[in-house]
């Protein structure tokens, strides 16, 4: 059996850590907005309704336990590909879950603060993102986005209780445009809930409320299990191209 012995990072202050390669370009950023209320009341509400839905959804076992993950998962939002003749919004039987979350307001304040964050951190990527989005609104009027305050075309919901995903790469993204994932639920984030990010060979302590930026389609990652008796979930903006 091969073991890996990673360095741990600690979010010092709770405040941002941009990582940087040598060249000082940022390939990754992680921040914690806790002291910012309106947004931590935001991710409890919102960590609560996720909790509320996993627990009244029929899950398959497929659903249950796939490549990414030991959690269900369900994304909403638009994409291309697949032999899709043109850019369309996600299907499936679970959509009206994720339509009735959605409509929630701390859902929108969450994803306005992550598309903030790639403005901030990757302003070229969030310019090209937003050329797209002008691009495709001028073709396709009609297509509506999930939110009115994100650049970000879909959403996508791990709904725990105890959400633990397996090392992975989400191929089905757009490897140049980073995704933003925040963590929500109750648990000790010194002891499970740490993002690894194996490309880098490093593991962050994450927080409930934390949020990375990165390249989920290029760079490996995963996350460290949560304790029994604890919750953890998470909720991701990206640009699907592949689906």
């Amino acid at each position: 059996m091969c073991a890996f012995i990673f360095p741990v990072l600690t979010l010092l202050c709770r405040k941002i850590v941009p990582l940087t390669d040598s060249d000082h370009y940022v390939l990754a950023c992680f921040m914690d907005e806790a002291d910012n209320e309106g947004y931590w009341q935001a991710v409890q509400e919102m960590s609560k309704l996720i909790l509320q839905a996993q627990s009244h959804a029929v899950w398959k076992k497929k659903e249950r336990n796939h490549k990414r993950g030991a959690s269900p998962a369900l994304a909403r939002g638009i994409s291309y590909g697949k032999g899709q003749p043109e850019p369309m919004r996600l299907g499936g039987e679970k959509q009206e879950v994720m339509q009735d979350l959605l409509q929630h307001n701390c859902f929108r304040h969450v994803a306005g603060s992550q598309s903030t964050a790639l403005a901030t951190w990757f302003p070229h990527c969030y310019k090209e993102v937003l050329h797209q989005k002008q691009q495709l609104h001028a073709l396709r009027p009609k297509l509506q986005f999930n939110f009115d305050n994100s650049i970000y075309s879909c959403m996508s919901v791990n709904f725990g209780p105890q959400t633990w995903t397996y090392i992975h790469t989400d191929s089905k993204n757009d490897p140049c445009l980073p995704c933003t994932v925040t963590s929500g639920g109750k648990y000790n984030w010194k002891l499970g809930g740490h993002m690894v990010l194996w490309d880098f060979g490093i593991i962050l302590e994450f927080p409930p409320g934390t949020t990375i930026l990165l390249s989920s389609a290029f760079l490996c990652h995963s996350n460290i299990p949560v304790s029994m008796g604890e919750t953890c979930v998470s909720v991701t903006v990206k640009i699907m191209y592949t689906v």
